[in-house]
């Protein structure tokens, strides 16, 4: 309908009748208002000073509209007592690009922080919120950001892990954070010492270390689990920095039944098939939900073999097995034993598959290579005989060639023992083999 109907602008007719509609729809939005003398001036052109007559209202309507999106981010949102934070800003147009230079605006209203620029310090702890500004022609756009201030350390808390399973042997990691008075991570203490203990039940059988150092406001350990399912632990911190009843902080851990999840083969990399009857043991193991053997219980399994080998006795069939637990952990980990043999003069790779109702299937495989004797013997170099290490001796054989085969027959050497001995005390007794 606005585009059969003329303009309120005083050159109406000047205006292209193609173009009314669109004018009167851009009127009516408030996205344009034309010059303060009430003309359109279709055929000008725009210049710069212009866009404030046509534009006027088309930055208040988009930020009504959330069209434009400030971002204020902190260089550091968990700060101690008078640190300086650095404050930045992205601001984004309706058609999400970034606004070069955008001037910010920042402000907070809490009497015990300070804003300087956009830079922002605390006189005090608490929980700061910073409010970034864009101001437009004829509206705002705004974003947030939280800053945190922790003060001197108050208190402590332990973090446990959610569940603890009754394995002996799977480790978790327990912290303690080190608090100020309104529960914020006391981030900048790297010197407190804090040492966690435990009382009670079996969920835990150890902690590692039982002392350590605050890092960040962080101190860290490493608990192993108990044995004893469904048993609950205390656990107590102690910080002697922290003056008061805040020096100490208590929390339990319950264990969690052991759950069967996977089956587990463990076999050698490999079985000779030199000799009829060679056989190798393969251990099988059902773990729980965190990859550790079951520790109660029997769980019934069955394994087949594939390749080049047999179950002990010669069968190939699929063989029944039970794996029963005996309470222990570590290396006293209980499993189960299969025997296989090697088919004799048959290499290849052999296959084993463990499957039982309700357990994840597991397989490995092994190598059955047939033993190789040796080809050959490397020949020993022959050691120099007694005529050349005589030769040796005068200087007319060179080590290299003592060790040799002679290309043609020895030369005949001097008999040097009687003369050695008719030199007699002090002569030369190179000189008395030449005379002789």
């Amino acid at each position: 309908a606005l585009a059969n109907q003329p303009t309120s602008f005083t050159d109406n007719g000047g205006i292209p009748a193609w173009a009314r509609g669109y004018i009167n729809e851009a009127v009516k939005l408030g996205l344009v208002s034309g010059y303060p003398n009430g003309y359109f001036r279709p055929n000008q052109a725009i210049t710069t000073a212009d866009t404030p007559y046509f534009l006027q209202k088309f930055s208040a309507l988009q930020v009504a509209q959330g069209n434009w999106k400030v971002s204020v981010s902190a260089s550091a949102t968990d700060v101690g007592v008078g640190q300086q934070v650095q404050l930045r800003a992205v601001v984004k147009n309706p058609q999400g690009a970034v606004v070069p230079g955008a001037q910010i605006t920042y402000s907070q209203s809490s009497a015990s922080a300070l804003i300087s620029g956009d830079v922002f310090v605390a006189s005090s702890p608490g929980v700061y919120t910073v409010t970034g500004t864009y101001t437009l022609s004829g509206g705002q756009a705004s974003g947030t950001a939280t800053i945190d201030v922790y003060g001197a350390p108050a208190s402590l808390k332990i973090v446990t892990p959610a569940q603890i399973d009754a394995n002996g042997y799977s480790q978790y990691t327990v912290t303690v954070d080190i608090l100020d008075q309104n529960g914020n991570i006391v981030a900048n203490d790297n010197t407190d010492q804090v040492t966690l203990a435990s009382t009670g039940g079996g969920a835990i059988s150890a902690i590692n270390p039982g002392t350590t150092t605050a890092v960040n406001g962080v101190a860290t350990f490493t608990v192993t689990s108990g044995t004893v399912p469904g048993s609950t632990t205390t656990l107590t911190a102690t910080d002697p920095s922290i003056a008061g009843s805040g020096d100490q902080a208590t929390a339990t851990v319950t264990s969690a039944l052991q759950s069967a999840a996977t089956l587990s083969i463990s076999a050698p990399q490999y079985l000779s098939v030199n000799a009829s009857g060679t056989t190798a043991v393969v251990k099988v193991q059902v773990l729980d939900q965190s990859g550790q053997p079951m520790l109660y219980g029997t769980y019934p399994f069955t394994v087949s073999v594939s390749g080049p080998a047999t179950f002990a006795g010669g069968g190939t069939s699929p063989q029944n097995y039970v794996y029963s637990g005996n309470g222990q952990a570590g290396v006293n980990a209980p499993y189960a034993t299969v025997t296989i043999q090697d088919i004799q003069g048959d290499t290849g790779t052999i296959t084993l598959t463990a499957s039982g109702t309700g357990l994840t299937t597991a397989t490995a495989t092994m190598r059955s290579p047939a033993s190789q004797a040796a080809s050959r013997i490397a020949p020993i170099a022959p050691s120099p005989n007694a005529k050349a290490i005589r030769t040796m001796a005068e200087g007319r054989l060179k080590p290299s060639q003592a060790a040799m085969p002679p290309g043609r027959p020895a030369r005949r050497m001097p008999r040097l023992t009687a003369t050695w001995l008719l030199a007699g005390p002090g002569r030369n007794w190179q000189s008395a083999t030449r005379s002789a």
